[in-house]
């Protein structure tokens, strides 16, 4: 009888320990994913009001075999550089042939570009979909330097992207299917979906590749993601199924369509799950045309001994797609006695200006932007890098950093009213033909349908990922404990 119960109490333990690992392993998957990405690497702080990000694709050179870009990916570089949002995302063919010095060059043009977080597509993969060539050296670099076949992010509150790789649906489906249902789609976050070749509005790839779209498709049907960002086709399309925003980016620099310019896009995402976004036209410099628009962030330091002045003007001259002038959304970095800061707002279309004054003796901060519009529904703030935030009521605030070393100077309330003129309200402009600015809620049926039961709200609350480790540590730890007191009674 000891032996029966003995064999019974170590078979339980083992039952539970295999429980605990299968409900540890989506959280440790999804956790491992935080190193991935290349470019100017930078935390993201987790409590701010909105985000702006942006979106590229398709900016490899022209020829096989180059390895510099034409001119327009550049300009388009420095941009994103300027307007410097809080992460970029690349849908693919970011080099020609995927070999080794590409992909440097590539890692090395983009290195002072925020957060970039990519997905491989056919060019990386050599242009030859439906072969088996994933021992090649470029794309082992590939998987060690810029980003695995599959992986998420969660960096953005309320929002998980992830990044699908088709070609590693090519030979095995079946394991791509089970880390989307089983990890990656399981969530109660909003859902961004990347990957290069689209299956909507238009849909092109090759016969391998089609094939697995074919199977990818009914996937995004069940678990309608709020957007699904796709380039191959180098032009600009988007469109609404299901409730699913399809978008299709792919001009970032390669031989583009006749109907659009070059182009990037901007995105805000707020945590709540509203959206917005534009795409904006970038000229390519090598024909020498005048530049379709600019943005230009000038500073003008005025620091002496009392205080700390920085004057930033900011010039916007940037359209959209379709030749209209749009607001551009901006962060722009500032340190104060060694600690770091950004200011976030919309730059409308124009000039405007943002004054930073740091009082040295009171130790309070004063911000103020100074522009033609106001966006209301994405009032500007200034946060800190440990996770502070102050929002600029009327695009002006009195911010204590420090308590005054002296008593010589009685110190203001924050977030204090500015007394000047205030110019009118703004919203984001509305495109007539509905296919350029988005401004929209997410539906309110849940993304993942099999999760509909779940106690847990999209909007907020801790995530299943969480909640998961939890119960896996909690089973793992009675099953140990069940081993350990049957063997002090019995031994």
């Amino acid at each position: 009888m000891i032996v029966e119960h003995r064999y019974r109490t170590y078979i339980v333990a083992l039952i539970s320990i295999i429980v605990a690992v299968q409900l540890l392993a989506p959280a440790y998957t999804g956790s491992s994913y935080s190193n991935v990405g290349i470019g100017k690497r930078e935390p993201i702080p987790q409590t701010l009001p909105w985000y702006p990000l942006a979106v590229f694709g398709d900016n490899r050179p022209d020829r096989s075999g180059e390895v510099r870009y034409n001119g327009v990916t550049y300009v388009l570089r420095d941009e994103l550089v300027t307007i410097n949002p809080f992460a970029v995302i690349g849908v693919g063919d970011h080099v020609w042939n995927g070999y080794v010095d590409q992909i440097q060059h590539f890692i090395q043009t983009f290195k002072n570009v925020p957060n970039l977080w990519v997905v491989a597509g056919n060019h990386e993969w050599n242009n030859k979909p439906g072969v088996d060539d994933s021992n090649r050296e470029g794309v082992t670099y590939w998987r060690q330097h810029v980003a695995p076949d599959l992986y998420y992010k969660d960096d953005i509150p309320g929002w998980r992207i992830v990044f699908i790789n088709l070609r590693a649906g090519y030979s095995d489906w079946n394991s791509v299917e089970n880390w989307l249902v089983n990890n990656a789609f399981k969530t109660n976050r909003h859902l961004i979906i990347a990957f290069h070749e689209p299956v909507y509005p238009r849909r092109d790839a090759s016969k391998a590749i089609s094939r697995v779209q074919d199977k990818l498709v009914p996937l995004l049907n069940q678990y309608r993601p709020d957007i699904v960002l796709q380039g191959h086709i180098h032009c600009y399309d988007q469109g609404t199924r299901d409730g699913t925003l399809y978008i299709i980016t792919g001009g970032g620099g390669a031989p583009k369509c006749k109907r659009y310019p070059y182009h990037y896009i901007t995105l805000i995402l707020k945590p709540n799950g509203e959206y917005w976004l534009e795409p904006i036209a970038v000229s390519n410099s090598d024909t020498g045309k005048p530049k379709i628009g600019d943005i230009k962030v000038l500073l003008s330091n005025k620091t002496n001994t009392t205080h700390i002045v920085l004057d930033y003007t900011i010039y916007n001259s940037k359209k959209n797609i379709y030749n209209e002038p749009v607001p551009i959304p901006l962060r722009i970095n500032f340190e104060i006695k060694g600690e770091e800061y950004g200011i976030v707002y919309i730059a409308p279309y124009g000039t405007s200006e943002v004054e930073v004054t740091y009082s040295l003796n009171i130790g309070i901060l004063h911000a103020e932007v100074k522009a033609s519009k106001h966006y209301d529904k994405f009032p500007p703030y200034i946060y800190s890098i440990n996770g502070d935030i102050w929002v600029l009521k009327n695009y002006v605030a009195n911010i204590q950093l420090e308590k005054p070393p002296t008593n010589n100077e009685t110190p203001v309330e924050t977030t204090a009213v500015s007394t000047t003129t205030q110019p009118h309200e703004a919203t984001m402009p509305t495109n007539t033909r509905g296919t350029t600015t988005i401004s929209q809620s997410v539906p309110s049926s849940p993304v993942n349908t099999s999760n509909s039961g779940s106690s847990v709200s999209k909007n907020g609350g801790i995530s299943n990922e969480v909640l998961m480790a939890v119960a896996g540590v909690l089973v793992l730890i009675i099953a140990v404990e069940g081993v350990v007191l049957y063997r002090n009674k019995h031994s």
